[in-house]
């Protein structure tokens, strides 16, 4: 798990048919009375069938007191808890996972049912008394901790076979902010997935996290913080079930603001009271709510009430052989290959990227694709896409008009459909309305590849998210964690599209700071704005602070790539701003080391901006043609570029800067100044 400085679960359940990996989320409760039988009037019957008994009432986890009135059941439900199944609601381990859970058959594994109306709750779960494992030794190693576990008696049992006797689990403090956990069985080598992790030799001089393993009331995990002593992670709720080929963790979290969990279509947030159990199965299934779609990645993130993040991360999806594919085709081609897949797991983003699958043309779909791109950025593949205008159902021209207006903001951009629907290509007779519309929307995606490709690299480099929920910018902003249908490109653009048939405005949220309309240059600040947008308009907003390198467009990325670039300045509120620039020949292998490519950073303070040549090891023409500089809120008398005087214009109303025609070398030193 990863817990940075920047999770209450509500009963989630991640289930991975694999290997059966179950991981249940749950919220902290408080402790629950005993079985209250005062108020006899009204007990819920819990044996509504004949021949009740204790022994029958107890193995359902129901309380048993005789009485003499008549109508009033013996056998009855616990309005708190019971002695032997005297579990919180929230936190009851799941003791039949599987479909066509009952008394009868609940009772059968020697477990307690009791009904509940909190999400996620199981109602067949195991006694109080079923702790799963006993806690052995604990030794210290040169990462960590190790612990020895030994299955404890059970009156219950699952119907999955070979449940593991002894077990072991290595606590591997591997930096400051990232804590791995490994449960294995010492007694036999088992499949372990093929995936590169960062190798760690030895543990981190020093962590923002606290970590014990318990042997009470469960033997588990709890990871806090040092910073708030918030427990992030906490393992000892319920007991931990481990077979062969099933395994069940019950996990409590500090926070409902969860994210995560796919491949599936929902919201970007999780849901908890809508639904419990997500399931982690790769399968053929186009991407409708609630199923579990083509790939497997189990990572959930928490944002905190105080605006810190946590993730927590299952090692356990199978390779499923994309690596041979890829080096084939490095190979093949000796040079970078675009490889796209609909199945993906854990670790695809270093070979492939991914398209959402074959959607539907609906509003609905075009809603779905924002939370599809931001989730799959969070799992590490940000180069994906949904099929634009929908790959099934009847096309209509609203709808892929508006969705290639989105979608010119997906990392991977594609018009895809089926074979047997109506054709949607853009310049077709169908679309001959809005045929301009389409085209300025391709326009400007060619014009901001520069940006794009520079965020491409710093996803390569560092890991940061292509696409971005407002949250991960402002995690310190509670009004942006459940935005789902507005989004970022790196740090510094936001998309704010129309998703509704027939709205001609949008109401978008812009977080606090000043932003900049992209074509316009009107400034707006932080706040709820209801903004125009006729077909013709996708609202895009630069924040304040940000400088976007830009490049005139053309037909094709190689006929664009050798254009002047601009840059557009947005300058924040106290007239800072700063952006980069990587280039390099879009082709070759390695240009990503500091070798074979050219980095340029740039920087406005002071009405005064800058570019430095950071690296310069790619021989080839950069020509700076303008610069576009917003939020100037007073016409300058004289500009200098390198220190020699040069024209300007200046719009008084949208308080806009701008200079042409600069013929500039972006591969040396250059000075712009204004007064």
């Amino acid at each position: 798990m990863k817990i940075t400085n920047q999770m209450h679960g509500l009963g989630f359940k991640m289930l991975s048919i694999a290997s059966l990996l179950c991981i249940i989320f749950i919220l902290r409760a408080a402790s629950q009375d005993v079985c209250d039988t005062t108020d006899q009037a009204s007990r819920e019957d819990c044996h509504p069938e004949p021949n009740a008994a204790e022994t029958t009432c107890r193995a359902r986890g129901c309380c048993w007191h005789k009485v003499d009135q008549l109508g009033i059941p013996w056998c009855f439900r616990p309005q708190s808890r019971s002695a032997s199944c005297g579990i919180p609601d929230i936190a009851r381990g799941d003791c039949h996972p599987e479909q066509g859970a009952s008394p009868t058959t609940c009772a059968a594994r020697g477990c307690c049912w009791m009904s509940s109306s909190a999400a996620g709750a199981s109602w067949c779960f195991y006694p109080a008394a079923d702790k799963g494992y006993t806690l052995g030794n604990i030794t210290e190693t040169s990462l960590g901790k190790s612990a020895s576990l030994s299955k404890a008696l059970s009156s219950s049992s699952l119907p999955f076979p070979k449940p593991l006797s002894k077990l072991k689990v290595d606590v591997q403090e591997e930096t400051e902010t990232r804590i791995r956990v490994k449960i294995y069985d010492p007694a036999s080598q088992r499949y372990e997935v093929p995936i590169d992790t960062p190798k760690v030799l030895s543990k981190a001089s020093s962590t923002f996290y606290n970590y014990t393993i318990v042997g009470n009331p469960y033997v588990g995990l709890k990871v806090s913080r040092k910073s708030s002593s918030s427990v992030v992670f906490d393992s000892t709720v319920a007991p931990m079930t481990f077979t062969d080929q099933y395994m069940e963790i019950t996990v409590a979290v500090p926070t409902s603001n969860l994210y995560g969990l796919g491949e599936r279509t929902g919201s970007l947030k999780l849901k908890p009271e809508d639904g419990p159990k997500v399931t982690f199965w790769a399968r053929d299934q186009p991407p409708d709510p609630d199923k579990n779609l083509y790939g497997s990645h189990p990572f959930l993130l928490g944002i905190e009430s105080d605006g810190k993040a946590f993730g927590i991360f299952l090692l356990n999806s199978n390779a499923m052989g994309k690596t041979h594919i890829f080096q084939t085709l490095m190979r093949i081609r000796g040079k970078r290959s675009l490889m796209i897949s609909r199945s993906t797991f854990a670790g695809s983003g270093k070979y492939t990227g991914h398209w959402t699958g074959d959607n539907h043309s609906t509003w609905a779909d075009l809603i779905y694709s924002i939370s599809g791109i931001i989730n799959f950025n969070m799992f590490g593949i940000p180069m994906v896409g949904a099929d634009i205008c929908g790959f099934a159902g009847t096309v209509d021209v609203e709808l892929c008009t508006r969705w290639m207006q989105l979608g010119s903001f997906y990392p991977f951009m594609r018009n895809h459909r089926d074979r047997d629907g109506d054709g949607q290509d853009p310049a077709s007779s169908l679309f001959t309305s809005t045929l301009p519309i389409m085209k300025k929307a391709l326009e400007q995606r060619y014009r901001l590849l520069p940006y794009l490709y520079t965020l491409f690299y710093r996803s390569h480099i560092d890991g940061k998210p292509v696409i971005r929920p407002l949250f991960f910018q402002f995690p310190q902003d509670p009004k942006t964690y459940d935005i789902d249908k507005q989004f970022l490109w790196g740090s510094g653009l936001l998309i704010s599209p129309v998703l509704v048939k027939g709205a001609t405005t949008v109401t978008a949220y812009l977080p606090a700071g000043n932003w900049f309309d992209i074509e316009t240059g009107v400034e707006s600040m932080g706040g709820t704005h209801v903004f125009d947008a006729p077909l013709s308009k996708i609202n895009a907003h630069i924040r304040g602070g940000v400088i976007i390198p830009t490049q005139d467009h053309d037909v094709t990325t190689t006929r664009s790539r050798v254009k002047d670039f601009t840059l557009l300045v947005a300058l924040s509120t106290i007239g800072l701003a700063s952006g980069e620039l990587f280039w390099d020949n879009g082709e070759s292998y390695g240009t990503t080391g500091g070798q074979n490519n050219n980095f340029i950073e740039f920087k406005a303070k002071n009405a005064r901006l800058t570019s430095t040549v950071v690296l310069y090891d790619y021989a080839v023409k950069m020509t700076l043609g303008s610069v576009i500089i917003y939020g100037v809120h007073s016409r300058p008398t004289i500009a200098n570029f390198n220190g020699h005087h040069v024209p300007f214009t200046y719009d008084s109303n949208a308080k806009v800067l701008r200079f042409q025609n600069l013929n500039g070398d972006l591969l040396k030193s250059l000075t712009f100044t204004w007064s």
